[in-house]
């Protein structure tokens, strides 16, 4: 009798250790599927950073503008303005966003992004298709110094 259990629990253990193997290499599976490969979700990480840091230096300019009354001259002065952290810098290159003052009172704001924004989840309260939507490659932002509310 124990001669005939032995072989059956040793069955059962491998089939179990081939039932667990198949649910873990379909988790991954899965999740390759959904994310993407690694450099996939690296890229679309590096991009959401950039998003947020185009959002923050959008921030510092309306700052600027409301404090100076007028566009900083470069994006170096962004970096030197009391009470604010901005990264004007991208986060793979290590080269700053470009900034073009286009009149008094607009700018333009450019980065070079990984992936297409539509390819991407909304993340970071952007959404893919909204104003700060994006191909891959260079692309720029134009923005407005905000109106004066004091009238």
């Amino acid at each position: 009798m124990t001669s005939t259990s032995k072989p059956t629990s040793t069955r059962a253990a491998r089939i179990l250790a081939t039932i667990a193997t198949s649910a873990v290499v379909a988790a991954v599976v899965t999740a390759l599927f959904i994310l993407g490969p690694p450099k996939h979700q690296r890229q679309r990480k590096l991009d959401d950073r950039r998003i947020q840091d185009l959002m923050s230096i959008e921030y510092t300019m309306d700052s600027y503008w409301r404090h100076h009354k007028k566009l900083p001259p470069d994006i170096s002065t962004l970096s030197q303005e009391p009470g604010f952290d901005t990264h004007t810098m991208d986060p793979e290159r290590g080269q700053p966003y470009e900034l073009e003052i286009t009149a008094p009172d607009s700018y333009r704001l450019c980065a070079v992004f990984a992936l297409d924004s539509a390819e991407s989840p909304q993340t970071w309260g952007h959404s893919p298709s909204g104003e700060w939507a994006h191909g891959a490659g260079r692309r720029c932002f134009d923005r407005k110094a905000p109106k004066d509310d004091s009238n």
